[in-house]
């Protein structure tokens, strides 16, 4: 099967100026190093991090394989929970094209037991509250997530056959860490391991804020870092700046490459 998906690239843009959970998960080796190094090695992940995020090209909105398949299968995904969630679960609804950011700190929703009721690409979290850009009260906070994993078969077993603490589901536990670091009212995520072909095909998995309660703790260090290394970036003077754009560039070369009629 050829899978294709869009997104919206407004919402690409709203992630720029957050670290998201995603991104986290990237950094932690380089964190590690840094930490062991007693802060003398330079945590460079984090300069190429922000040089990416800030740059000036454009995004792509097109996902293609694997990645397009995750995201088509998610509705999907939060139907087939709803209708098997365990009883101290709560229903989710499923959330596309929206970032929830917290100072410097952001993530995706997959789904939560609040409505999407607003076509904001992205909200933020104050006093208690969902506000988009201007302002706004949207909705409240939500208690519960849902984080969505709709991997291959093989994957999908080894996954859906590990404990929560294993290695195995590292990097899962350290995304549903970030999202409850980003929405503090958040008591638990769950894993929803999805995939239709398989034979057990849905499986889920709890997460309390207290079994993550280390990753937390690491994901907050490694957002103190990288605001740091975000200052230290920001403070560099502009005339580093080049005179021309990527696609001024671009543009004049091409100009040049066309024949003369």
């Amino acid at each position: 099967m050829d899978w294709e998906h869009s997104v919206a690239t407004e919402w690409l843009e709203e992630r720029r100026d957050v670290i998201t959970a995603t991104e986290l998960v990237g950094l932690i080796p380089e964190y590690k190093r840094w930490k062991k190094s007693g802060g003398k090695q330079k945590p460079l992940a984090f300069y190429s991090l922000w040089e990416e995020k800030m740059a000036d090209s454009e995004l792509d909105p097109m996902s293609y394989g694997p990645a397009a398949r995750g995201h088509v299968m998610e509705p999907y995904a939060v139907k087939d929970y709803n209708m098997c969630r365990p009883s101290h679960a709560h229903d989710m609804a499923h959330w596309d094209d929206c970032i929830i950011k917290n100072g410097s700190v952001g993530f995706s929703p997959d789904g939560m037991d609040i409505v999407q009721q607003t076509a904001d690409f992205c909200l933020h979290v104050q006093h208690g509250k969902l506000v988009n850009n201007q302002g706004v009260v949207m909705q409240e906070i939500p208690k519960q997530i849902l984080e969505i994993k709709s991997y291959g078969v093989d994957r999908h077993a080894k996954a859906a056959m590990s404990d929560i603490k294993d290695k195995q589901l590292e990097k899962e536990r350290y995304q549903i860490a970030a999202a409850m670091l980003t929405l503090p009212t958040v008591e638990v995520g769950w894993l929803c391991l999805y995939c239709p072909q398989a034979v057990h095909s849905l499986v889920l998995k709890e997460f309390t804020r207290e079994d993550l309660e280390e990753e937390i703790e690491l994901l907050q260090e490694i957002i103190d870092l990288w605001e740091k290394c975000s200052r230290e970036m920001n403070s560099i003077s502009l005339a580093t700046k080049a005179y021309h754009t990527e696609k001024e560039i671009w543009i004049e070369h091409m100009e040049e490459r066309s024949p003369v009629h």
